[in-house]
């Protein structure tokens, strides 16, 4: 799917010999301790939305729980400014039409609005986040939740204190892009190496 998406191998090559310069580790280990930062950073705001106490994991490094930090108070900024009313959290649902599942993140008024509510723990937003909430979007109207009158994207770095808010109001091409990596899978399936 990385080609289809325009990630081509050569770029995810480059990439990962610049994680080895500047990181010193492999690209495996970097991966695995930014996956640890940013499901701690999604940890803490769920727990935010819901009321309960953050309780770290074991593996959690303290210089990973301080970036989480940062990306929670981030998070913290973001919400002050606006009119957030959560609704539901962490929905895994399933899709038998499209035959598919996924868990959505949040589902919550925004602005007087029920909005679908994504956040993220990256540098930049790429085009699969549209694509995965558009995805979502589908679920939340398959299963009778809601029709989102619109995708709330929260964009938190998880380097440093910036973070910024994304919004669409249609994301149908996303949809579209969706159903044909579908259809693409299930032609993989059918294919013997």
């Amino acid at each position: 799917y990385c080609k289809l998406l325009g990630v081509g191998t050569d770029a995810l090559v480059a990439w990962g010999n610049k994680i080895g310069r500047e990181e010193d580790v492999t690209t495996w280990e970097f991966l695995k301790r930014t996956g640890r930062i940013g499901t701690a950073a999604h940890d803490k705001i769920e727990c935010n939305i819901l009321g309960k106490e953050y309780v770290p994991s074991a593996d959690l490094q303290d210089d990973e729980l301080e970036r989480a930090e940062q990306c929670f108070e981030n998070f913290l900024h973001w919400k002050e400014g606006s009119k957030f009313k959560p609704i539901h959290t962490e929905m895994s649902l399933v899709s038998p039409t499209y035959r598919y599942g996924g868990t959505c993140d949040c589902v919550a008024e925004i602005n007087g609005q029920v909005c679908l509510f994504d956040w993220k723990s990256s540098s930049s937003v790429h085009e699969t986040y549209i694509i995965q909430i558009a995805a979502y979007g589908q679920l939340l109207r398959e299963n009778g939740i809601c029709d989102p009158k619109g995708y709330h994207l929260l964009r938190i770095d998880r380097d440093g204190a910036s973070w910024s808010h994304h919004f669409w109001r249609d994301v149908s091409a996303g949809w579209e892009i969706f159903k044909h990596l579908l259809e693409i899978d299930k032609h993989l399936k059918g294919i013997k190496v």
